[in-house]
């Protein structure tokens, strides 16, 4: 993986799509930008969350995989249009809040088991 290419982390049936910012080798671990969270249960039209406002995450690279694509364009063609108002933001924030500490307690409760 190199800086500048889109990656996703998937977790409990939702994708957060980011930027891969640095590679942190020595730590096995990556700089990432938050672009898009989507729920990926809902195939007709899953909902999208737009994270770009939200802080940046530093997370394992084991937990990421490189995103297609045919996976991206349809995303970013929906955020592009800006049709959610600022009022989204809040809500966009707090379901990343969410997404993070559900992904964080699991990951958590892999590394103690044996």
């Amino acid at each position: 993986m190199k800086p500048g290419q889109i990656i996703y982390i998937a977790h409990n049936g939702h994708r957060l799509y980011c930027e891969l910012i640095q590679v942190i080798e020595h730590k096995q671990s990556a700089w990432l930008r938050p672009l898009i969270l989507s729920d990926q249960r809902d195939r007709d039209e899953p909902p999208l969350f737009d994270v770009r406002n939200t802080s940046d995450l530093i997370c394992q690279l084991s937990w990421l995989e490189l995103a297609l694509d045919l996976d991206m364009l349809p995303l970013f063609s929906v955020l592009g249009k800006n049709l959610y108002p600022w009022e989204y933001d809040a809500i966009a924030k707090q379901e990343l809040r969410t997404f993070i500490q559900s992904l964080f307690r699991h990951k958590s409760q892999d590394e103690v088991q044996p």
